[in-house]
């Protein structure tokens, strides 16, 4: 749940450097604060990592991903 924060964290200060209208803010922000599941999943399958390992990052970042889009969508909009 750390990364999926420090991630939408690192987003927003980039974001916000960059002066962007509040929408593209709240739009990165939210993006990067959701689970890795679908990249992580298609690269191990396809490069022949650790599916096991792969299958437990896409069901804890999403499950933690539940709690860290209600703060997320709280704190920005």
């Amino acid at each position: 749940m750390v990364v999926l924060f420090a991630t939408a964290a690192l987003a927003w200060v980039v974001f916000s450097t960059l002066a962007v209208d509040p929408a593209a803010l709240t739009a990165g922000v939210v993006m990067f604060g959701t689970p890795t599941s679908v990249s992580t999943f298609v690269y191990t399958t396809e490069l022949g990592g650790d599916e096991g390992f792969a299958s437990l990052n896409v069901f804890v970042t999403t499950v933690a991903s539940i709690g860290s889009l209600f703060v997320l969508i709280h704190l920005i909009g």
